[in-house]
């Protein structure tokens, strides 16, 4: 697989299903991912939960670019939010981690591309907390 097939793979229409650790809600939505050009595809999810029996709604979105062999996810102010290094030859499960600081946090973030209709992103906080 090249790696022009691995940014293949973020494209079209996405069921989305994610689980929040705190408040402990899980979301149910759509996540759409449109190609702006060749290096450049923006991503944007509209989802749903229950929280105290009431129903929210949230979004949010980001861009995903390919500088090869880095693959970036970006805020939309372009912000640099995780950095992936790809690494040839690509075999399904494709599986990359990138780490990021945020204020006193660090962020462990675990992208795995199953196949071409499967993949998942893992986002888990190491807090800096002193006992």
């Amino acid at each position: 697989m090249l790696i022009n097939e691995v940014f293949n793979v973020f494209s079209g229409h996405w069921t989305l299903r994610r689980h929040v650790s705190s408040p402990s809600v899980f979301m149910e939505g759509v996540a759409t991912f449109t190609r702006q050009n060749k290096e450049l595809i923006f991503y944007q999810e509209q989802a749903e939960y229950r929280l105290n029996t009431m129903k929210q709604l949230c979004s949010q979105s980001y861009f995903y670019e390919l500088s090869d062999p880095i693959l970036s996810i970006r805020k939309r102010d372009l912000t640099l939010l995780h950095t992936f290094i790809l690494g040839g030859p690509f075999n399904f499960p494709l599986q990359l981690t990138h780490q990021h600081i945020c204020k006193k946090d660090i962020y462990e973030c675990y992208l795995t591309i199953n196949n071409l209709n499967l993949f998942t992103i893992s986002t888990v906080p190491q807090k800096n907390i002193k006992l």
